[in-house]
């Protein structure tokens, strides 16, 4: 049968994306273009596999923003998912803000206004990120130079149907999702995270 290596050629492991995921560098085969392959093992928790393939069903939707890193393919084999995304190698903006001796005010500004429009297109779009940080944006070059892109989707979610726009109902006492160190007060206390928490 078919498999993923008949398309693309694995490069190194960029890092690894939390305990469920690795990121690669791949090549592909048939016009030579750089890209990043997400891992994704098949778990036994059927639930939250399901919700993560109505995400990703709903990005490829939504692809095209300039400041949302598009899916260019979801592939699958017995074990694993495979997210295939255009490689953005101008590094995260994490890198940038904390390597940077003096960041101009006007290009502060300029970052914001590309982060909360990225944030604001997967609102509208019916979802929350949950792991907004500045890891998670990357930097582009070449075509798209100092462009911010958003990534990691893996924590998103519904905050409503994107049928019917009705609004998931409000839990309690709900342990950490996200990284604590950039997560509101709102989720630290347990919360049911909604689109304010990507805000603050």
């Amino acid at each position: 049968g078919e498999s993923i290596k008949d398309y693309y050629d694995f490069g190194d492991e960029i890092f690894s994306s939390g305990c469920l995921s690795k990121v690669l560098t791949a090549r592909r085969k048939t016009d030579n273009a750089e890209m990043v392959v997400k891992m994704r093992p098949k778990g036994r928790d059927k639930v939250s596999e399901r919700g993560w393939r109505q995400i990703m069903a709903q990005l490829n939707k939504v692809n095209g923003h300039h400041h949302v890193l598009d899916i260019s393919e979801i592939l699958e084999d017995s074990g694993t998912y495979y997210v295939i995304m255009p490689k953005c190698d101008g590094g995260e903006l994490f890198d940038l803000l904390t390597t940077a001796e003096e960041i101009p005010e006007k290009e502060c500004k300029r970052i914001m206004r590309e982060i909360l429009t990225a944030v604001g297109h997967l609102h509208k779009n019916d979802m929350i990120h949950r792991d907004i940080k500045p890891e998670n944006f990357l930097v582009g070059r070449r075509s798209s130079a100092n462009i911010i892109h958003l990534i990691d989707y893996g924590l998103a979610k519904f905050y409503c149907d994107p049928e019917t726009k009705v609004h998931v109902n409000y839990k309690a006492n709900k342990s950490l999702t996200g990284t604590a160190r950039y997560a509101s007060i709102h989720a630290h206390l347990g919360a049911e995270q909604g689109r304010r928490d990507d805000l603050e």
